[in-house]
């Protein structure tokens, strides 16, 4: 396969659309913070292939429908959730 991303989402390992049945209830901010930053990471690895920029912000639009994100997010420090 090709990059990272295309081939997660080609086997279906991450869909944006079955995050809330992935995570559940589990979401951590642990967890949120670590995917935030490996996505974000990602996006500037290769930030002219549209398609994986366009999946990443799939799944961060997938990740606010993840019971619990609202909560989560509160519990992020000030950093994380400004994103510095």
């Amino acid at each position: 396969g090709g990059d990272w991303s295309s081939d997660v989402c080609s086997s279906d390992l991450l869909n944006p659309a079955t995050l809330t049945s992935l995570f559940g209830s589990s979401l951590t901010p642990d967890l949120l913070s670590s995917l935030v930053l490996t996505l974000s990471s990602a996006s500037f690895d290769n930030p002219t292939v549209p398609q994986d920029l366009e999946w990443i912000m799939a799944l961060l639009r997938g990740l606010t429908k993840v019971p619990r994100f609202g909560t989560v997010v509160g519990f992020l420090d000030e950093v994380e959730r400004e994103g510095e």
